[in-house]
């Protein structure tokens, strides 16, 4: 399994004028245990298609537990999201990652 360190959630393409809930979410952050990247690269990841608690599954198949997440990332989510739950922390409410029957 990859770890994703110093992670957060961003939006793959698409244009500034795509609803959130349209826009296809992706996670960014430095990778450790990647097949393809050195550890601590940062990369970003294939469409999320399936959360459970605080492991990732992408549409490429890889699977990414989240480790620590950003700071920065972490301050929106407190003044966005303050009911943002760090054992599911893919769950924003209406803004959850899209894709599988299994999203949290």
């Amino acid at each position: 399994m990859i770890k994703l360190e110093n992670w957060s959630v961003t939006f793959a393409g698409g244009d500034p004028y795509t609803p959130p809930e349209a826009q296809i979410k992706i996670l960014q952050g430095n990778a450790f245990g990647h097949p393809r990247s050195k550890d601590g690269e940062f990369i970003h990841t294939s469409p999320v298609v399936k959360v459970e608690g605080r492991v990732a599954t992408t549409f490429s198949g890889s699977v990414y537990e989240l480790g620590k997440i950003d700071p920065k990332y972490r301050a929106w989510l407190k003044k966005n999201f303050p009911q943002w739950d760090y054992r599911r922390p893919l769950a924003m409410g209406k803004y959850e990652a899209q894709g599988g029957t299994n999203n949290e």
